[in-house]
């Protein structure tokens, strides 16, 4: 899943919560914003002999993947929800 979620949708999802998370960080916004993007750009992997970068989206072999990936999910289980037209007096 981490490997198709493009760094785009992270960054939305982190600015969309910014508000929550700058109570818990004296960093700026800006500056967290970079530093979340040297982590995800900055992730190699070994494969036949060969080193990869993900270009496209965040890697699996991170620990932070999954954390960001709960995010962007949050995010479009949000958008989903709130298009579907649910009526409980079925």
């Amino acid at each position: 899943m981490y490997t198709n979620i493009p760094i785009e949708l992270v960054t939305k999802s982190i600015e969309k919560r910014w508000e929550y998370i700058s109570q818990k960080t004296s960093i700026p916004k800006k500056e967290f914003l970079d530093v979340i993007s040297l982590i995800i750009n900055s992730t190699y992997f070994k494969f036949d002999n060969k080193f990869f970068k993900h270009i496209f989206s965040m890697s699996m072999e991170s620990p932070l993947s999954s954390v960001l990936a709960n995010l962007v999910i949050q995010d479009l289980e949000e958008i989903i929800f709130s298009n579907i037209n649910i009526n409980s007096s079925e």
